[in-house]
């Protein structure tokens, strides 16, 4: 049982959505977030630079950026209000390191192929 350190789920959530929560051992809900952000990148990747209007593209960026820093401080409370927490398996920093590292991967693959996509 551990406590948890706000500072630290707000910087991983922030960076990361999902992680912050995972930290801090809301499983479910860091996974969703995590799965959110992922499909927001990569529908932010193909379809809105290419066929969307200027004034949507600000409007979703505008929307975009207060969900994230509300994911942000969303874990930031949760870990104020945790006083221990029972930690997982997952709650480790090489779970934290290889989550970014495969989110990081599988966004970079994406990004080849509309860019390999629209290329040809």
């Amino acid at each position: 049982m551990k406590k948890r350190i706000p500072i630290v789920a707000f910087l991983m959530s922030f960076f990361v959505w999902g992680l912050g929560q995972i930290y801090n051992a809301n499983l479910k809900l860091g996974f969703k977030l995590f799965f959110l952000f992922f499909a927001n990148n990569v529908f932010f990747i193909t379809l809105i630079p290419f066929s969307w209007p200027s004034a949507v593209q600000k409007l979703y960026a505008i929307i975009f950026a207060i969900v994230w820093f509300g994911n942000a401080v969303h874990a930031f409370k949760e870990a104020k209000k945790i006083k221990k927490v029972k930690l997982t398996k997952l709650n480790n920093i090489w779970f934290y390191i290889g989550f970014v590292v495969l989110y990081l991967i599988l966004l970079q693959l994406i990004q080849f192929l509309v860019v390999a996509y629209y290329l040809n």
